[in-house]
């Protein structure tokens, strides 16, 4: 009789854990913005920034140039610029894949557009950077001149 009560025990509390992750998948499922606000809550908590928030990358990029060094006025509009229309296009990605019959060739196309404006604007801050490594260089041996 024991035996029977412990195998009914661990039957129903494995049961009660399988209930209990699966509703944690439906609320990951049914709410979008679930990932974001734990994968938000993972970095502040953690405060580390290799976390990718795959849905918003733009946000990544914009931490980690803020990070470094002020962008120069007219640089940070053109980034600023190229965001807008990246998020422009996204917003047209949701358009398209909210009708009855979605053209997949046109996600297709917006979503290369926004690929190449992401290039764009990482190949503009790197050249930025490479620029301003390149003064601080020539800062440097110019201050080690003067001190020779």
């Amino acid at each position: 009789m024991k035996k029977k009560n412990i195998l009914i025990g661990l039957t129903l509390i494995s049961a009660l854990s399988f209930a209990q992750e699966k509703n944690f998948t439906d609320k990951e499922n049914l709410d979008p913005n679930f990932k974001i606000e734990c994968n938000s809550q993972m970095m502040n908590r953690n405060n580390s920034s290799n976390m990718m928030n795959r849905n918003n990358p733009d946000k990544m990029m914009q931490r980690k140039q803020m990070k470094k060094v002020d962008l120069p006025k007219d640089l940070k509009l053109k980034l600023d610029k190229k965001r807008i229309t990246m998020q422009e296009l996204d917003l047209s990605v949701k358009k398209i894949l909210l009708e009855d019959n979605v053209d997949w060739n046109k996600v297709l196309e917006t979503n290369k557009k926004i690929s190449s404006i992401q290039a764009e604007i990482r190949t503009s801050l790197q050249k930025f950077r490479h620029n301003k490594k390149i003064e601080h260089d020539k800062q440097m041996e110019n201050n080690k001149q003067k001190n020779k």
